[in-house]
């Protein structure tokens, strides 16, 4: 423990630029603890801040090469556990709502109703609305969702920046999500109507 603190965090820094994994020891030990009490802060989940921390070291492994330019280490830790866990929030919200209004509809439609169906007609709803979007918002929801890449990876793909991206990206699930109620508050009547009792 007192050869942690022999190195101060530009030390630790230029060192994990090296790739050296004693290095990412020291930072890991030095600030997992406050990255682990913020995520479990917002997310009130153990296993939640785990992953959080996971993620907040594991990029940073990743940009490993990059940070020895970082003036504040303390800062730039507590910026990527904020938005990891953010991101962590949103997934699990919106997975509780998507869990939410999965469950609904499959209540309200009758054991006799082809789900395989009903799940193919809501895809087909997706690609829809999708192919309604402009061009720029399509190619980046399309980049981001179903090839899975980063905000940073399309912006340097498409040339542009990962505000703009994510400009893309927030108007593009903004419009979809829309489109999706429309359509379910339209035919779940009609599955309801259609119901025996």
């Amino acid at each position: 423990m007192q050869k942690e603190r022999l190195y101060d965090d530009a030390s630790v820094l230029r060192l994990l630029a090296e790739d050296s994994e004693y290095a990412f020891g020291i930072l890991f030990e030095r600030y997992r603890a406050k990255v682990y009490c913020l995520a479990l802060k917002f997310l009130k989940s153990p296993a939640l801040a785990e992953e959080v921390v996971q993620e907040v070291f594991l990029r940073i492994w990743q940009k490993r090469a990059e940070l020895d330019d970082v003036q504040s280490l303390d800062s730039y830790i507590f910026i990527a556990a904020r938005n990891a866990t953010f991101d962590a929030f949103r997934k699990l919200s919106n997975k509780a709502a998507a869990e939410a209004a999965y469950a609904a509809a499959r209540d309200l439609v009758d054991e006799g109703v082809d789900y395989a169906m009903l799940e193919e007609q809501y895809s087909d709803m997706v690609k829809k609305t999708v192919a309604l979007l402009p061009a720029q918002q399509a190619k980046v929801f399309h980049m981001a969702k179903i090839e899975g890449l980063s905000h940073e990876a399309i912006a340097d793909e498409m040339n542009i920046s990962r505000l703009t991206v994510k400009k893309h990206m927030a108007t593009a699930l903004h419009f979809i999500r829309l489109r999706l109620q429309q359509h379910l508050v339209t035919v779940l009547p009609v599955l309801f109507s259609a119901m025996a009792c």
